[in-house]
């Protein structure tokens, strides 16, 4: 069981564990969220980059800047 290792893990610690409402923890809801967006955007990027191989544009990187041509 997961939980079971992070009691192991966290019983030599001196620490206090208070459980908190989903809704009331917004910053962990945001934060376990935030994956999720990444990954959207990185199959928009992907999208994005196949729709300019098939127009025949030209990507070139210049530091974390992406230059497009058109021949």
């Amino acid at each position: 069981m997961r939980q079971r290792r992070w009691l192991d893990f966290l019983k030599d610690y001196d620490c206090e564990i208070q459980y908190k409402l989903r809704k009331a923890n917004v910053v962990v809801d945001a934060l376990s969220r935030r994956s999720g967006y990444m990954a959207v955007l990185q199959i928009k990027q992907m999208e994005m980059l196949d729709y300019l191989k098939q127009c025949d544009i030209q990507r070139y990187a210049k530091g974390d800047r992406m230059l497009l041509s058109y021949l």
